[in-house]
């Protein structure tokens, strides 16, 4: 199955965690951004999964992130999106992977293969998720 989630990809935060009067805290940084972004590809998810139960088996995903590409990019040669303001490639996972739980597969552990592209768009800003169940061999004899 495959399936592309319009927006601005974001990654998701680093966790933090503190003690505030006795109690544990733990936060989230990133803000809306990402919030936002994991409510777009859940939602598209479940429009491209329909009413199908999660896999409860291996799976695997493909993943393309299509970043707006800025003005100030040069134009007559390659560049990628190198830069600390472009994202960590594992942050646009986690994001991801997260969104995913519960509509495509129970659990995130389930993913056994992750390919990962981070690239400016050519046309639309986003991300093209690719998902296929990972076939489970028999118990050699």
């Amino acid at each position: 199955m495959r399936f592309f989630v319009n927006g601005t990809p974001a990654t998701q935060g680093s966790k933090r965690a503190f003690v505030v009067h006795g109690r544990p805290v733990l936060t989230e940084s990133g803000g809306d951004k990402w919030r936002l972004w994991r409510h777009a590809v859940n939602d598209e998810a479940r429009r491209a999964w329909g009413s199908q139960s999660p896999l409860s088996g291996p799976v695997s995903l493909t993943i393309h992130v299509k970043l707006p590409k800025p003005a100030s990019t040069p134009k007559r040669r390659r560049t990628y999106p190198t830069g600390a303001r472009s994202g960590d490639v594992d942050k646009y996972c986690r994001a991801i992977l997260d969104s995913l739980t519960g509509v495509i597969y129970g659990d995130d552990s389930q993913v056994v293969s992750l390919r990962v592209e981070k690239d400016w768009a050519e046309d639309r800003i986003g991300a093209e998720i690719e998902v296929a169940v990972v076939a489970e061999e028999a118990p050699h004899a």
